[in-house]
């Protein structure tokens, strides 16, 4: 029984050596595994990370774009303000363009009536 006990024990050590480096393998794989889900899910690396830089950099950039554009309606408000200058010069200038549209619709409606005006004037000839 002695016997038998010795090789068992002999047995043991031989198998616990692999047994116990494997282990260690196991729980160094186990940890390396964490660390790296610890950092994704921390969104420092992998695609989660990635995805997280750039909607940083995107929401940076329509940030800034959000500032600009608030300076350029203070800007276009300054200017367009209802008592200011510029809109009573553009109503001016939009009814003369109007007045300039209307006198060159009268100018087409004669010219179809009387092509021959081109040539020889309103007047027309004198043997009409």
């Amino acid at each position: 029984a002695l016997k038998g006990i010795q090789q068992l024990v002999e047995n043991v050590d031989t198998q616990i050596e692999p047994l116990v480096s494997n282990i260690k393998n196991t729980s160094d794989a186990a940890r390396s595994a964490l660390e790296q889900a610890e950092k994704t899910f921390a969104l420092e690396e992998g695609v989660p990370g990635e995805l997280a830089s750039g909607i940083k950099e995107t929401l940076t950039t329509a940030s800034h774009a959000l500032k600009q554009s608030e300076h350029t309606l203070a800007s276009v408000q300054g200017v367009v303000a209802e008592d200011s200058n510029f809109i009573y010069k553009l109503n001016n200038t939009l009814d003369e363009l109007s007045a300039a549209a209307r006198s060159i619709r009268f100018l087409a409606d004669y010219l179809e009536r009387k092509p021959e005006a081109l040539l020889r004037g309103k007047g027309g000839s004198k043997g009409e």
